[in-house]
C-alpha cells in the first residue's frame, strides 16, 4: 500500500495523475487515503533490494517500495 500524501507530497501534478487514474468521484483524499500495490505496473514496485557485505556475502531483503516514476494504472477492472 502507498500513501497517496507521502507519494505525492509537494508535487500537485503527480497527485492530480494519481487522482485521475482513479475511478472515484469526489474521491477526499486524507493522510490515510492508500492505493493498493496491484494497481501498479511490475516494473514500477521494488519488492527486493541487496546489497554485498564487506565479506562478499549478499543480503537480500523483501520490500515493497515504489519506484520514484510509478503511476498507478491497473483500474480498468474496477466498476464504480
Amino acid at each position: 500500500m502507498f500513501r497517496i500524501q507521502s507519494e505525492c507530497k509537494g508535487d500537485d501534478a503527480k497527485l492530480q495523475s494519481w487522482l485521475k487514474k482513479i475511478p472515484r468521484e469526489n474521491l477526499k483524499v486524507m493522510d490515510n487515503t492508500v492505493v493498493c500495490v496491484k494497481h501498479f505496473a511490475p516494473q514500477f514496485v521494488i519488492t527486493h533490494d541487496s546489497a554485498t557485505r564487506q565479506d562478499g556475502t549478499v543480503l537480500t531483503v523483501r520490500r515493497q517500495v515504489r519506484n520514484a516514476n510509478a503511476v498507478n494504472h491497473k483500474f480498468a477492472y474496477l466498476f464504480y
